[in-house]
């Protein structure tokens, strides 16, 4: 539940002046005027903070008597230790020393041996002698110095050294549970003690021993609530901040529920919200009072992570605040804001699994990172709006390390609707951007360099100027992905290049031509490499997205069908990476060649389908037309997704249950549905659908369809 200490007693103890004073006899022994002293601890690993009993024992070599004297011998050991340039004073202190088995005084004949133990009380880090002050050394292994004091008769050693070795290693993460329905002691140790409020988890884990991870059930949680405040304050400045060391996690069932640890995203949504008087309406409506920023992320480390919740609400409305202390200006980052000092500080959190949906900002509504790297994969930026730049992230000098396999979905900015990057480097890969829309340019992305691989553009629109992936003042590479039907009001541009742009082994609408040059006279910049493996061709998407009449975006579904051209067109010489995923967390590469975009596809497991009645009058006024699915041996009938099932890819079941013990899958189709798409003859039907994990299925049946009234 906390950091571990691993004690080894080293074979060396140094005389004075540094001199060796003895011999190692073994490991944990020193031999020193025919006397051994064997030093041994009663266990390997110890958490900090508990007592450790030393094992000592005395051997007489000689073979004459030996007298030792009324005080035992006496161990400290403080002395800081250097390991990479800084230095960790680990501290082991005995009052009491090491008391003897027997007698305060004791003789040991020729050969005898004597066994003294001894506690040390506390095992402390930089130098606090309060357990509950130590503050967290590094893991590491740390060589420690000391010194042995031993007094009364026929002493053999007197105030010499000795070194011990020890390994710090972290242990299991302390645990703290959040529920908002919890009824007991409210003191987060267990589901049903959970605190109500993630301040109070976070509050208590910023003082505690690291690895800290807190659980929080479903519910909604505000900034501005505590146990001290249940109401909230209403205070916009006050923000959910991350804590080195600290993991968050959420999407659990918690109290009440028959399994509280049972984990969801989905089912179990954690949201963090920034409505604090929870009067939000549609379109941001009676936002003007919400916290300008949900979650805030300073001067934090790869140690800090947040996993599982929703962020949403947020209204970063305020007014701009650079200093050389960070961007702690309230116009930025109304989901999350990343943040550290200039020049030399930066802030480096793990960001994964997460939704930032209807969040508003001036700058980077989702996320604002300033002097990053922080890493960003698997969540999803939806509906989040920026008056200027980056709807979904902006990214400020360095910003983010890695955007991976996240959906940018129907966010807005004058600039950059999905990403914006500013004196930053874009690194994105395995993304989907999909009815993202700009004022100005750049509708999916603008980055004045990087590299975007594996992506997949489909349905942005600007209005002003150019293209859904912008260039400016530098090197951007596009590679393996797909840039399809993004439009601006005069037409459509997929890219715009300032700089320097190079493309391959892309599908491009419009082709180069689907590429906008700004040039100058002189060809110094404006510059298009257009690469090898280019097409302009359909990608066959399963269910792409549109917007609709009203000029709302509907989404859709962006993996390949069996006969689009992306598939196995990609670099040829692309190699994918240890345990590299597509966007569902398939392997990268199927088939032995990459696929363009952000998903690899994936042939459909074979189900055996059997569709009763076997004959089908078209005149019959029956109800219900049954299909029997069964999957594959490997797969299991309860994890096939009841809202996928389609019969020709375009009939819904009226009813669907999973019969799991006898592993079929039985669907009723409304009878004057199907008989609507039949024809007389011999007719073969498909049937698909997908299981949870995104796996397709699909089988096909052949019945006789007859068109002929009853027998009177």
């Amino acid at each position: 539940m906390m950091e571990k200490i691993i004690i080894t007693i080293a074979a060396v103890i140094l005389g004075m002046g540094g001199m060796a004073g003895g011999s190692a006899v073994d490991s944990n022994s020193i031999v020193e005027d025919g006397i051994e002293y064997y030093i041994q601890t009663d266990k390997a690993v110890y958490d900090l903070g508990e007592d450790v009993e030393l094992l000592y024992s005395i051997t007489n070599l000689t073979d004459e008597e030996r007298t030792f004297g009324y005080m035992p011998p006496l161990l400290d050991i403080l002395v800081a230790a250097e390991e990479g340039g800084s230095f960790n004073t680990v501290w082991f202190w005995s009052w009491y020393g090491i008391w003897p088995a027997g007698p305060a005084v004791f003789r040991l004949q020729p050969g005898e041996s004597v066994e003294l133990n001894g506690i040390w009380p506390q095992i402390d880090l930089n130098g606090s002698w309060e357990i509950e002050d130590h503050t967290q050394v590094s893991p590491g292994t740390y060589g420690i110095g000391g010194r042995i004091g031993m007094s009364g008769f026929n002493d053999t050693i007197d105030n010499s050294y000795v070194t011990v070795e020890i390994t710090i290693v972290p242990g299991p993460a302390m645990i703290y549970y959040v529920d908002a329905d919890a009824t007991g002691a409210n003191n987060g140790s267990s589901w049903t003690d959970a605190y109500n409020y993630l301040q109070d988890a976070l509050a208590d884990a910023n003082s505690a021993l690291k690895p800290v991870e807190i659980q929080v059930a479903k519910g909604i949680y505000t900034p501005d609530s505590n146990s001290a405040e249940p109401n909230g304050t209403g205070d916009r400045t006050v923000t959910f901040q991350l804590i080195n060391g600290v993991t968050l996690r959420g999407g659990y069932a918690g109290f009440g529920e028959p399994d509280p640890n049972a984990r969801d995203i989905d089912i179990y949504e954690t949201i963090l919200n920034g409505d604090l008087l929870g009067n939000d309406g549609p379109d941001f409506a009676n936002n003007y009072e919400n916290s300008y920023h949900v979650v805030t992320a300073y001067e934090v480390d790869e140690t800090t992570c947040l996993e599982g919740f929703t962020m949403s609400g947020g209204n970063a409305n305020g007014k701009s605040g650079f200093s050389y202390t960070g961007y702690d200006g309230n116009d930025s980052g109304g989901g999350m804001l990343i943040n550290a000092s200039w020049p030399t500080e930066h802030s480096s959190p793990i960001i994964s699994n997460c939704l930032f949906r209807d969040n508003r900002a001036v700058y980077g509504a989702g996320i604002y990172s300033y002097r990053g790297p922080a890493t960003i994969e698997n969540c999803i930026f939806e509906g989040n709006i920026a008056e200027l730049y980056g709807g979904g992230i902006r990214n400020v000098l360095g910003g983010t390390k890695i955007v991976r396999s996240c959906l940018f979905i129907d966010n807005q900015a004058f600039s950059g609707g999905g990403l914006y990057y500013f004196y930053s480097r874009a690194t994105v890969t395995n993304c989907v951007f999909a009815g993202n829309f700009a004022h100005y340019d750049g509708s999916a992305i603008v980055s004045p360099a990087g590299t975007v691989t594996n992506c997949t553009f489909y349905g942005n629109h600007v209005d002003d100027d150019t293209a859904v992936v912008v260039n400016g003042m530098g090197e951007l590479h596009i590679i393996n992905s797909i840039l399809w039907d993004d439009t601006h009001t005069e037409g459509y541009y997929e890219i715009a290049a300032l700089m320097y742009v190079y493309i391959s082994h892309c599908d491009v609408r419009g082709g180069e031509a689907g590429v906008y040059i700004h040039s100058d006279p002189w060809g110094l910049w404006g510059i298009l490499n257009w690469g090898e493996g280019n097409i302009d061709a359909d990608p066959c998407f399963l269910n792409p997205g549109y917007w609709d009449a009203n000029g709302l975006w509907v989404d859709g579904d962006y993996h390949l069908l069996s006969d689009s051209p992306c598939i196995d067109a990609g670099d040829p010489n692309y190699i994918a990476g240890p345990n590299e995923t597509d966007l569902d967390g398939k392997p990268r590469v199927i088939g032995g060649r990459i696929d363009m975009g952000a998903y690899e596809y994936l042939p459909p497991i074979l189900a055996e389908v059997r569709i009763v009645p076997r004959t089908i009058n078209l005149t019959s006024k029956g109800k219900w037309i049954t299909c029997y699915i069964s999957l594959p041996e490997d797969y299991d009938v309860a994890d096939v997704d009841p809202n996928s099932v389609l019969l020709e890819d375009e009939v819904e079941p009226e009813l669907l249950w999973l019969d799991e013990q006898q592993q079929v899958a039985i669907a009723k189709f409304s009878r004057a549905d199907v008989q609507e798409i039949l024809e007389p003859g011999d007719v073969e039907l498909t049937v698909s659908g997908e299981l949870s994990d995104g796996t397709r299925f699909e089988g096909t049946d052949t019945i006789r369809v007859i068109d002929k009234g009853k027998k009177k």
